[in-house]
């Protein structure tokens, strides 16, 4: 009878260790190591001339990671890219005008997983007569001067503006545009109902120039991340709404940059109308009350398991002690 107790205590003891040394094992998590992603590439090129990304992969300490996995995507294809000559380089030659977006995913087992996104402006070779009228752009009741735009070329307008919050409008032309004007302006945002909270709200129309002339507009704005921290805005959900008449859309964009200060985003459009730029607040995220048993330290789970080990040892001595 004391045989079979005794194999029975054992049992149990030994499943105790085993299961105490697997939990052990699942609570020792390796903590990833940290990283950051360089992009270096031109924002504006002349279209068919060499387009090189140089990318960086690197560690907490600066130093390059030369064996990850490397993806850059470009118009949804995706390329593997490979270490040379201290970069991750992707070359291309672009023929077609207007705006590229490009993201870059870099990964490696055991390191902090990282992705960035950027776009360049391909423009067409292509100088335009100065005999042709200029277009004008008007912001908030400021005008500024900028060069005609033909078939197929593409017209850059920069703004400068606190009032609006478009940086940049890329305009690619389906037909020769001799003369117009572009106007921006800054809208109530009242005026508008969006389930969010809206950071600017803008009109733009374009007045002597058809919208089949434009084949589509590239825009980057900028957010301030002083407006993203006072309404506790959950940066991946700001969009572009665009409201055309009674209908409502919402504007796919991409993320071009980043500082301290201040995100820059992009998107595309093939017509102008009102624009409202938004976000939701972050939620709060609830956890689970974590279990009694994973909130043992692994120091501890050590010290039970010798214990265990330590008993079972003195108990078989005892029991077969005369």
């Amino acid at each position: 009878m004391r045989k079979e107790i005794l194999t029975l205590v054992i049992a149990f003891l030994l499943i105790s260790v085993a299961n105490a040394a697997q939990l052990n094992a699942t609570l020792k998590v390796v903590p990833e190591i940290k990283t950051k992603l360089i992009l270096e590439y031109p924002t504006s090129v002349k279209a068919n001339q060499d387009v090189a990304i140089k990318i960086r992969y690197l560690d907490e300490n600066n130093t390059d990671i030369k064996d990850a996995d490397v993806v850059i995507s470009i118009n949804g294809e995706k390329h593997s890219l490979s270490y040379s000559n201290d970069y991750y380089i992707y070359e291309f030659k672009e023929k077609n005008i207007g705006v590229v977006v490009f993201s870059v995913n870099a990964t490696k087992q055991g390191y902090e997983t990282q992705v960035k996104q950027g776009s360049i402006s391909i423009k067409s070779k292509y100088k335009p007569s100065s005999s042709l009228p200029n277009i004008r752009t008007i912001v908030c009741d400021e005008t500024n001067d900028i060069s005609p735009v033909r078939k197929d070329e593409v017209i850059t307008i920069s703004i400068d503006n606190e009032d609006i919050p478009i940086k940049n409008i890329s305009l690619h032309a389906s037909k020769t545009i001799a003369g117009g004007q572009i106007i921006i302006k800054k809208q109530d945002c009242k005026e508008f109902n969006i389930s969010g909270i809206p950071y600017k709200c803008f009109m733009i129309d374009l007045k002597g120039i058809s919208s089949e002339q434009i084949k589509n507009a590239n825009m980057i704005f900028d957010i301030y991340r002083v407006w993203i921290n006072k309404n506790d805005v959950n940066e991946s959900s700001i969009s572009v709404l665009k409201i055309e008449g009674n209908s409502t859309s919402i504007i796919s964009i991409n993320k071009v940059s980043e500082t301290s200060e201040k995100l820059s985003f992009s998107f595309s459009t093939d017509s102008f109308s009102y624009f409202v730029i938004y976000g939701q607040k972050n939620k709060e995220v609830i956890l689970a009350k974590p279990s009694i048993i994973k909130e043992i330290k692994d120091e501890n789970l050590e010290t039970v398991g010798i214990i265990i080990i330590a008993f079972l040892v003195a108990l078989i001595f005892k029991l077969r002690a005369p």
